[in-house]
């Protein structure tokens, strides 16, 4: 129904692009958003839009999410203002139940849900929320149910305090903690239910060598390759090819992604069909 409606006020954002044209369709939709002729516009956006985007809505239509993550999106709501009314108009979050938990942990949900009441929220007041999701009290739930996951690494990493004890003064570079806004490494606050795995669309590669760049490449759900393994067998993927490309004595492994893609959309993965995720735990890759 969206995609009827006039593309010059129609924009989408997520994480399967690859990373020249999400830089470039971020770009394009800060510049619309500032160009107060071109509102109102519509934006369909996954969890990229809580750290990636520096823009402000006026309303914003969600699934629940975990308390911090909620707090990120309503941050992008009346950017830069003090207050939820102004100028006569009420700047609202509206959060709708899940098909599912994915990408969450279906506890941390609940318990998200179960602390969230209509009204209106200050910084002070989602504090008070992710303290209570993830405080001491839930950890020690956790630790007795013998689930004391990654999203505890923040005090529980090595030891209590862990965390803080490694990075203190001459400790790990802030590159070995988090690279980037998606990739969590020394710190884990959530742990990574849909695993993924880095691919570039053919229409990019086009048997070129040269096109086996970082800037070409896009993250997609690793069941993807795992359906389509399932289906044709791992000699015969219909949807995925393994590049080797030598330089030297080093050799990278490259994968293709054959599915159809464009700049606007990302891919069309209509033709792959979703599988239960859960029965595929273990990567080919």
């Amino acid at each position: 129904r969206l995609k009827q409606n006039d593309n010059d006020k129609l924009f989408l954002i997520n994480s399967q692009f690859t990373y020249d044209d999400r830089k470039t369709n971020e770009q394009k939709i800060i510049k619309v958003v500032k160009n107060k002729n071109k509102k109102p516009i519509i934006l369909v956006a996954t969890q990229v839009i809580e750290i990636s985007l520096d823009i402000s809505c006026d309303v914003m239509y969600t699934e629940l999410a975990p308390a911090d993550a909620l707090g990120q999106r309503g941050g992008r709501i009346n950017r830069g203002k003090k207050n939820w009314k102004e100028d006569g108009k009420e700047y609202i979050l509206k959060i709708f139940q899940p098909e599912n938990e994915l990408p969450y942990d279906r506890d941390i949900l609940q318990h998200t849900d179960e602390s969230l009441t209509p009204g209106v929220y200050s910084y002070l007041k989602l504090k008070e929320i992710c303290n209570s999701v993830y405080g001491k009290n839930y950890i020690e739930v956790f630790e007795e149910k013998g689930r004391f996951l990654g999203y505890y690494s923040l005090i529980n990493w090595s030891g209590y305090n862990g965390c803080f004890e490694k990075t203190c003064l001459f400790g790990l570079h802030p590159k070995d903690i988090a690279p980037d806004e998606e990739t969590q490494i020394g710190l884990i606050i959530r742990p990574e239910k849909q695993r993924k795995f880095e691919v570039i669309p053919s229409v990019y590669y086009q048997g070129d060598e040269r096109n086996l760049k970082i800037e070409n490449k896009v993250k997609v759900p690793l069941w993807w390759i795992l359906q389509d393994e399932n289906e044709h067998g791992r000699d015969n993927l219909q949807w995925f090819e393994k590049i080797e490309k030598t330089n030297g004595r080093k050799r990278k492994i490259f994968w293709i992604c054959k599915l159809p893609y464009n700049s606007e959309y990302g891919f069309d993965c209509s033709k792959i069909v979703e599988i239960n995720q859960e029965n595929f735990n273990e990567a080919i890759i």
